[in-house]
């Protein structure tokens, strides 16, 4: 099932947040949300910023996919930035080792 689809087998009213909780859950196959993905998928629905850290297996993946998920679901078109955790901590060492070296 297209995404684009997907949003149009709900009542919901568009953004709300019955409708975002129920592209999230149906998009990501879960039976219901964690009280803090809702919480920043609402934030990251209204274009603001989140930084998410919790311990591995608790959920980041839905907060990180929630908004291109949302915009997909909407029948926007667009390309979708992802930046993961572990990749940044990666450029801050790359940036000391390269700073070091005074490149």
């Amino acid at each position: 099932m297209e995404s684009h689809s997907l949003a149009q087998t709900t009542s919901y009213p568009q953004n709300s947040v019955q409708w975002m909780e129920h592209i999230l859950c149906t998009s990501c196959k879960l039976t219901q949300l964690r009280p803090f993905q809702l919480e920043l998928a609402v934030e990251i629905n209204k274009k603001n910023h989140v930084f998410c850290v919790i311990a591995t297996g608790m959920g980041k993946t839905v907060v990180l996919m929630a908004g291109a998920l949302m915009a997909n679901a909407r029948g926007e078109k667009g390309v979708a930035l992802l930046i993961v955790g572990g990749l940044i901590s990666r450029l801050g060492r790359l940036s000391s080792q390269l700073s070091r070296m005074m490149i």
